[in-house]
């Protein structure tokens, strides 16, 4: 009967052990799925702020064109003003 008892006990303790080792191994699942999600989170922020970045180049770019080209303009006119 000593025998039956120390089996129990045993399998118990094997079964406690079996359990930990399961929580342990999800939780370590479980954390590197959130870092995952985290990683992605900051992957797409930093690809719409380059987006956003490279929108407003092209916006400035778009600006200082059209200013040059009314100051080229006004120029023109000064110029042709003066000569007549």
């Amino acid at each position: 009967m000593k025998g039956l008892g120390n089996t129990v006990v045993l399998d118990y303790a094997l079964d406690k052990e079996k359990n930990q080792i399961f929580q342990e191994i999800d939780q370590e699942r479980r954390g590197k799925e959130a870092v995952k999600e985290y990683i992605g989170s900051v992957w797409y922020e930093i690809k719409k702020d380059q987006q956003d970045k490279e929108s407003l180049e092209t916006i400035q770019n778009t600006t200082i064109e059209k200013i040059v080209k009314n100051k080229t303009s006004s120029e023109k006119i000064a110029i042709t003003t003066i000569e007549i």
